[in-house]
């Protein structure tokens, strides 16, 4: 990816899902919709050093898999 690494996307991604619990939580109070849960983002890596695992739960990452998987 020319613009983002995959730390960027995840971060994206995990922040936009925030924000769409943010909106469901308040639209809960007004009886429109039940609350869901986040989709968990897992990090799939070549890397084995400790500094890609602890990058990745940093930026919200649930686990790291190593390949292969």
């Amino acid at each position: 990816m020319p613009e983002m690494d995959g730390y960027d996307v995840a971060a994206q991604i995990i922040a936009l899902q925030r924000g769409w619990r943010e909106t469901i939580i308040q639209q809960q109070t007004l009886g429109k919709k039940k609350l869901q849960r986040e989709c968990p983002v897992i990090a799939v890596t070549a890397f084995t050093d400790e500094s890609v695992v602890k990058k990745s739960l940093k930026v919200g990452m649930k686990r790291v898999l190593n390949k292969p998987v």
